[in-house]
């Protein structure tokens, strides 16, 4: 009997002291919010467990890059501006600071596939991978040019050995041998933003650049094709904030871009604008996210608003819907699996 009240004991201390290295109250609102009611309400979910003397909240972490694990919707990884590489197994309720990962400014995170241990972080010109879920770590690609930052990394969804490297200086390298070896398949001569590999068509690869517009290859980066003149009759639609694939189909693809949201439906042959509750050019929109088994369902946040967009009918009708920070709204992403479930990242505005 007195074992049993000295293990009680005892369980209930280590219980408050995890408790209380993973709960602080946070006191600023950047970091990661979350909303279980299709954004009608926000929770700021920013407790981490830390050892003493560590960061314990990430309130007044500057998310650059916020990213669900494909095979595990509770796993999230968010990669800061200058704080660090950061964690969370448990849909946000609570993260990790990943120690061992080197200091600098996270650009981009991308996931492999299939092995959920493994995962690629660009980092200033660097990027790092790791096959331990983030014990150790290892370069596989460092670039020499001097001040030339790695934008983007993206991993082929059927061959995780081939990597795409997107950079500043416009260059797209690609490894065909899990990152031994790199090749540059192509110079956009611009800033690329982003580099979409098609999961049900791999030969066909869309990069988006930040003045210069997008560009599609059918064969896997052999060559290419501008979509720029089919882009000139919106003005702005050539600077490219985000692009995402807004179904199952390689086809169809969707830009936020200068002009507003624009949707093509035939590998950007056409495109289609979506209108938006205000004139287009008129609102910046950084981020936005749809609900693959159901494309009606849209979301978007723009430049110094704290408001999440809606729309359950493809982009017929909008829903503002305010969120409770003075700080920038910079990522959005949205459960696929659960289209009431959305994280947003924040930052600082001077950022």
């Amino acid at each position: 009997m007195r074992k049993t009240k000295i293990f009680l004991i005892f369980s209930l201390f280590f219980l408050f002291v995890f408790l209380n290295g993973c709960t602080v109250k946070p006191k600023y609102s950047n970091g990661v919010f979350k909303s279980i009611d299709s954004a009608d309400s926000w929770q700021q979910k920013v407790n981490i467990c830390s050892l003493e003397n560590e960061v314990r909240a990430l309130d007044r972490v500057d998310v650059n890059a916020l990213v669900l694990d494909p095979q595990d919707n509770k796993t999230i990884y968010l990669g800061s501006k200058k704080q660090g590489l950061f964690v969370s197994f448990d849909a946000a309720e609570s993260w990790q600071k990943i120690r061992t990962f080197p200091k600098g400014e996270i650009m981009s995170i991308a996931v492999h596939p299939r092995s959920k241990h493994i995962v690629c972080v660009a980092v200033d010109n660097q990027v790092f991978r790791t096959l331990d879920a983030g014990r150790t770590w290892q370069i596989i690609y460092l670039e020499a040019i001097p001040k030339v930052i790695i934008n983007n990394v993206t991993v082929d969804p059927l061959n995780p050995q081939r990597i795409y490297l997107g950079l500043s200086d416009g260059r797209l390298i690609r490894s065909e041998d899990d990152g031994f070896s790199w090749a540059t398949i192509n110079n956009f001569k611009d800033q690329i933003r982003e580099v979409l590999v098609n999961a049900y068509d791999t030969q066909r690869i869309y990069v988006s650049t930040s003045q210069k517009g997008i560009f599609r290859s059918d064969n896997r980066g052999l060559d290419w094709i501008s979509l720029s003149e089919s882009l000139k009759g919106y003005s702005g639609a050539q600077k490219i904030a985000k692009i995402i694939f807004q179904s199952y189909e390689p086809e169809v693809l969707i830009s936020a871009n200068d002009y507003g949201l624009l949707r093509t439906n035939d590998s950007g042959e056409t495109w289609t604008e979506y209108k938006l509750l205000t004139d287009h050019g008129k609102v910046k929109i950084i981020s936005f996210a749809v609900y693959m088994p159901d494309p009606n369902i849209i979301y978007y946040v723009a430049l110094d608003k704290n408001v999440v967009f809606q729309s359950i009918d493809g982009g017929l009708n909008w829903t503002p819907k305010s969120v409770s920070t003075k700080n920038q709204l910079s990522q959005l992403i949205i459960d696929p699996f659960n289209p009431n479930i959305l994280y947003l990242g924040m930052q600082s505005f001077n950022n």
